[in-house]
Formats: C-alpha cells, structure tokens, sequence
C-alpha cells in the first residue's frame, strides 16, 4: 500500500507478533487495518467466518464487514473511535458474510502504533458465536410466546365469561370425575334463584329434574354430546310447585382444554313454548271438528294462529294450490304462499285486530309457481277473549282478471287502430299534395340552381314520411307489410338520421351497434319505428341536465331456464337465439306506480304526450314473437331491451 505523506507509515508486522500468530487461529478472524480503517491484513480464520480470500477483500474499507443497519448509525467509525479512546473497544453484532447472510461475532478492536508511539492502524480480533446467539434467541422468543399466550388465555377466559353472561341461555362448567360446578353464567345462577352453583356437586343443586339430570349422566357415561327438549324442572318440592320447561344439552369436554375433563351445560328456558304448543293443539282439535264441513266448500278455507302457522286446511285449498293438507299444516301461510298484499301486511293485521274482518284482492303462488289472482276474505279467531289467529276463505279469480284485461287491451288496441288508420289516411292525402307539388317546383327550376338540393331534401323528408304513414295503415290493418331479412344495426343507424333532429341539443346519443348480426326477419320501416320511438323516449326523460343515451344491438341466447324465471314485461321468449337492442338513458327512472301502465295506449306522463309510443312498440315487437323487459327504479338509469327472433 502506498504511504501517504504526513502519516505514520504502517509496520508490517514480523513473524512473531500476535497478528501473525492469531493469523493460524481458525476460529478466530484476525484482521488488520490502516488508520483509515482499510483492511490491510486477512487471516484464514477471517476468511472462514466472511467468505471472503485476501485478494477480495484487502484494500476495502472494513465498513464492507457490518450490516446496513450499522452503517446507517456510522458503527465502523464509532467502533475506530473507542478502540482509540479506550484503547480497546469491545462488542458484540451482526457482521455480513460474502454471501450476503449475517454472522454474530463477539470481539475487540485495539489501536496498532508504531516504534514512535504514533497510531498506525487497528487490529480486529473477531470470534464467531452465532449457535450461541440463535440459541439465545430461540430461548426469548420461546419464552415470550409462552408469556404472550398465557396473557392470551387469560384474556380469552375473562372475554369468554363476558360474552357467557351476556347470552339469555344458561351456561355452566362440570368438572369431572367428582361433578362439580367450576363456572355458572348469570342466566344460569338466575334460574336457579336462591341456590348457589359454583362448588356445589350436580345432584345436590338439581333436586326435581330427573330428566335433566338423565341428559347429563348419560353424556357423563358416554362421554358424547346429549341433549333433550321440554325437560320439566320443578321449582320446589311442595304439592302445587311451579314446574317450568328448558331444553337441555351437554357436551362433553376432552382433556387438553382445562386441566380437567368437564362437561359444558347449555339450559334454554321454553316454558312459554311448551304451553303455547299445550294451547296450540287444543285450538286445533276445536277446528278439526269442523274441517269435514269446510270440506264441502269449493273455495279455499284455512285456519291459521296469531304467528301465521296453518292449523287448518280444506280440500279446496288443497285443489286451488296443490299442497295437500299433511304439506300445509303448520307452515306458515305467508312463506308458503307467497302472499303479495295490496296493504302491508302489518295493516292488514291491525285492521283484522280492530275491525274484526278484512278482504279484498291479493295475489297467491301456487305449489306449480302459478301465480293466482284470489279474492280473500279474513276472518279474526278468539279464544277465551284473547286473538288467536284468523279463519281465510279464498277464491281464484285470476281466469277472470286474465279475461278482463284481455278484453280491456282489446278495446284498446282497436281504439289505437281506429285512431291510428283514421290519421294516417288523412295524413296520406295531405302528403299527396305535397310531394305532386314538389315534383312540380323540381320540374321548372334548372338543376344548377340552389333551390335543387333543398327541393330534393323534402321530397325525400316527404317520401319517408308516406313509408311511416303506411306503416300506420299496416298497423292499423287497413296497409300491406314488407317482410324481409332486417340488419338490426342498419335499422338503427337509418332511425339515428331521422331524429337526430329531434333530439334535445343536451343529449349525446352513442351508439354501440355489433356488426355482422344475425338478421331479423321483420319489415324494416316498423323495426325503424320501434327504434326512433325508443331513442326519442329515452332522449325526452334525460329531461333538461345534460345526459347521454346508449343504444346498442347484440346477439343473446336464451336457454329453457332463463325463458322460464326471467320476467318480461312485454312478451314471453321461447328458447333460442335473439338479436337484441338495447336502448338505456341516463334520466330519473320510473315511478313503480307508472311501470305497469307504460305500454298501454293513450297512457302518457307527459304533458305534451299522446301515449302511441311505447304502445306501438308493443304491438310491432308482440306481432314478430320478441320481447321487452324494462330495467328502471326511482332515482337509476332506465334501460329497454328489446328481443327479435334472429335467422338461423
């Protein structure tokens, strides 16, 4: 190494100094540095414990040896500084070996000086005892995770007591063999009153629950969980003493969990359940006298108590929904028949409770998922005084409901019809006027002029409208229709241009149309129709925010589960594949009281509205075998999607 000016020159120690005999020492590093703290010297010891041969590590600065933690605090430079202070500096810390692993080295670094007493450098004298120090650290940490545990379990019992006496079920801890009470909760120590649990054996405590007791000693015996219902307790050993109900449950626990075996107890008190089933069974013996005549009937009678359970079941009911009477007794009504109020049902029952009586129309599924329109009338049940559940005469009335909306849509359509022809053909001969009148003003200008492109615009405007009036004929019955394989996504684009005029300024429409769809077998000016309605529907309940509308056509298969359970509102799918147009806004949604009335004829929310709109839609998508389902809530995004039979 090269001496510095101004710096003691570093001696080369001889044969014979401790350097050079600690260099022989294998379990010892020995390490010999400059002033600057640059190893200068390598024992075979240094190089067994770092990994490292003198010619890697001679010539770098020892600070290489100690780990990023060290360095971070400036250690190498500490450690130089007490050996100089104090003459030799000693301590214990990680140290890096070569290949990046730590070692744990205890040792000493001493101040070298020269033959004038000036500081030369440093000698490093460094043993490895890692195995001790893991050692060590295994033992801590063994013993703190022994500590942290025992705090654990003790903080877990005292958290286990909390929550037990919280529960409204009596809990307690049986140690065994000798069978005496460790732990009560306070449901436990309440049920028994005066007599105290903990420390008392079983049978001293339980004097008139050999039922009880019989749980317990068989799970004692068997040493698996036993449990029953209704286990009578007496309250004192006195002719007439109250005698209340629980439900009893033992469970035995093994070894390893306390230092005992045991048996954990759960008492649930049913007296209320036990007398209320007592009561139960003698109202429906009372209603069963009379079930043969309600047999007769052909209307629906049932009997049910205050909570709903079905005490009674008439072969009519049994007819109209398909359970029997052995399926119906004691299910609740509500649950099994899927009962849809035109009240909530609590009003329901509070008018039943005041009044005495309530009927009126609701809705009932059958044991098919039918769904049934019913007439039903209830009848409010006492006993002694007190409510105790309600008699229910029931008739389907859906048959005439269907035939009263049949007829009602009938009535309307053909009003739309009669509507729909009527102004069509008056529209017809205004349009007549105005194209024979356009093809004359085209006929006397030159078609250079300027008037040529404008002229030729509403001969166009007037021609598309003739087409929509004849289909207003078609619809009507009184036109012809053009049937033929439809592109859906061309449909759309062609409807785009006829009301982009038409469209609020504050409305972006996106369109989001597949390509290369199966084709839709239908007349493409009606399959326009239904688009621009529905497009001009949409951009009309934006309202006046800014919004957007999407319209997008696709490709949907519909398999037999889907045809079944999912609900449509107009039309009903068969399996197979669809293509589908879907137009959805960004405005307010529909009011529940609305939706069911949205596709009626002549019905409309708007001021302005003629209500012909989404009624046409209906009837052009029912007329080709598709279907609607409507998508909307108050307050979210309105979506229409529409199903047409595709090509194969």
């Amino acid at each position: 190494m090269a001496h510095r000016p101004g710096q003691p020159a570093f001696r080369e120690p001889n044969p014979a100094s401790p350097a050079v005999l600690n260099q022989s020492l294998k379990d010892y590093a020995v390490i010999t540095l400059d002033r600057e703290g640059t190893i200068v010297q390598w024992s075979s010891g240094a190089e067994r414990i770092f990994g490292y041969t003198p010619a890697e590590i001679t010539g770098r600065h020892f600070a290489a040896l100690f780990t990023p933690e060290d360095l971070a605090a400036n250690r190498p430079a500490e450690e130089l500084r007490n050996a100089v202070a104090k003459q030799t500096a000693e301590d214990q810390r990680w140290h890096m070996r070569k290949d990046g692993s730590r070692v744990w080295l205890s040792g000493t670094v001493s101040p070298v000086h020269n033959d004038a007493g000036e500081l030369a450098g440093f000698s490093k004298i460094a043993r490895d005892i890692t195995s001790q120090k893991l050692a060590e650290l295994q033992k801590e940490a063994l013993l703190e995770r022994e500590r942290a545990a025992r705090a654990q379990a003790e903080q877990e019992w005292l958290r286990m007591e909390e929550i037990a006496d919280k529960i409204p079920a009596g809990i307690a801890l049986v140690r065994l063999p000798d069978k005496i009470y460790v732990f009560a909760n306070r449901t436990f120590q309440e049920l028994l009153g005066d007599r105290k649990a903990i420390g008392m054996q079983v049978g001293a405590v339980h004097l008139e629950a050999d039922r009880a007791l019989g749980v317990f000693e068989e799970a004692v015996r068997t040493r698996t969980a036993q449990s029953a219902n209704d286990c009578p307790v007496r309250f004192g050993a006195a002719p007439g003493a109250e005698v209340r109900y629980f439900d009893i449950a033992c469970h035995p626990i093994p070894t390893g969990a306390f230092p005992y075996d045991s048996i954990l107890i759960f008492a649930v008190e049913v007296t209320d359940r036990v007398r209320a089933r007592q009561l139960a069974r003698h109202h429906a013996a009372s209603v069963e006298e009379q079930a043969n005549l309600l047999d007769l009937a052909h209307d629906g009678i049932m009997a049910m108590n205050m909570d709903g359970a079905i005490e009674f079941w008439n072969r009519g009911a049994e007819d109209m929904y398909g359970w029997t009477k052995q399926e119906a007794l004691g299910r609740n009504v509500h649950e099994l028949l899927g009962t849809d109020l035109p009240l909530p049902l609590a009003r329901v029952e509070e008018i039943l409770r005041t009044e005495g009586e309530w009927s009126g129309e609701l809705k009932h599924r059958s044991r098919t998922g039918r769904e049934l329109e019913v007439w039903s009338r209830w009848v409010l049940r006492k006993h002694d005084g007190i409510p105790s559940g309600w008699l229910e005469v029931t008739r389907d009335v859906t048959e005439r409901k269907r035939l009263e909306a049949h007829l009602r849509d009938a009535q309307k359509l053909e009003s739309l019809g009669v509507l729909a022809g009527g102004i069509a053909h008056d529209f017809n001969n205004l349009l007549v006027g105005i194209l024979g009148n356009v093809s004359l003003a085209q006929e006397r200008i030159d078609p250079s002029s300027d008037l040529a492109p404008l002229l030729q615009e509403a001969a166009d405007a007037s021609e598309r409208a003739a087409f929509l009036t004849r289909q207003m004929l078609a619809y009507a019955g009184k036109g012809h229709m053009f049937v033929s394989p439809v592109d859906l996504s061309r449909v759309v684009r062609d409807a785009m241009i006829l009301v982009r005029g038409s469209i609020p300024q504050n409305v972006d429409v996106e369109l989001d149309l597949g390509d290369r769809l199966p084709c839709v077998q239908g007349d493409a000016l009606q399959l326009q129709q239904v688009a621009m309605n529905l497009m001009l529907n949409a951009a009309e309940a934006v309202g006046g925010e800014r919004g957007r509308v999407t319209v997008r056509t696709g490709v949907q298969e519909i398999d037999e589960r889907a045809a079944q359970e999912v609900a449509y509102d107009v039309g009903k799918p068969a399996p197979g594949r669809y293509a589908t147009l879907e137009v959805e806004d960004c405005g307010p949604g529909i009011e529940a009281s609305v939706r069911p009335n949205i596709f009626d004829p002549f019905y409309t929310t708007k001021f302005t509205g003629r209500g012909l709109g989404l009624a046409a839609v209906a009837g052009i998508v029912r007329a080709l075998k598709g279907a609607i389902r409507v998508q909307s809530s108050p307050g979210q995004p309105t979506s229409f999607l529409v199903l047409f039979p595709a090509e194969e």
